[in-house]
């Protein structure tokens, strides 16, 4: 009786730790910065990049860099002050059903960025979702997430399902840059 509860515990924590373990990450996001110093209230101008870490072609439609898109995905860039502690900021929200069928293969082929193994993709300049609005060193951060479907889980298989037709795999797991930090001059430094 002792060596099956043994076994039994032994067997819960293998499974719990093989759980706990995270998939080798898809997509290695990378944020890309004009500067490193920005004036107060300065727009902040970013561009990403990902990197196809598997060994098959990932397929994606362009993200949005502006609202959160369940349709096509999306990666935004947000930042805090490190002095004032992480705010959360906000971030509009865009639902949008999808395409299925001839449709939606046919996007696939035409408008879907395609991403060979180790290859990078360089998003379009985009604002920021932050306003720097105190001077001091700032925190950016960076997420990229796929497409999903707005309400029906079912869409993200269908999306998954189409882009394997087509020769490619959507990712299937958001991907975080490393955080960057930037320096915002207050209007007291420019007098120095």
């Amino acid at each position: 009786m002792k060596s099956w509860t043994t076994l039994a515990l032994g067997s819960s924590l293998a499974v719990c730790a093989l759980a706990q373990q995270t998939e080798r990450p898809q997509l290695r996001l990378r944020i890309v910065l004009q500067k490193r110093t920005y004036a107060l209230n300065e727009r902040l101008m970013v561009k990403s990049e990902l990197t196809n870490l598997t060994s098959r072609t990932l397929c994606f439609p362009v993200p949005d860099q502006d609202c959160e898109s369940t349709s096509t995905g999306w990666l935004l860039t947000t930042g805090y002050p490190l002095n004032k502690g992480e705010r959360d900021s906000f971030i509009c929200h865009a639902d949008g059903g999808g395409i299925g069928g001839a449709k939606l293969e046919s996007d696939i082929k035409d408008h879907w960025i395609m991403l060979a193994p180790n290859a990078v993709y360089t998003t379009k300049v985009s604002e920021a979702n932050v306003t720097l609005s105190v001077g001091g060193d700032w925190k950016l951060k960076a997420s990229y997430h796929p497409p999903v479907g707005a309400f029906s889980g079912d869409y993200a298989k269908t999306l998954q399902s189409t882009a394997e037709q087509v020769g490619c795999k959507l990712p299937d797991s958001i991907s975080a840059a490393e955080p960057e930090t930037i320096t915002v001059l207050s209007d007291n430094s420019k007098d120095r």
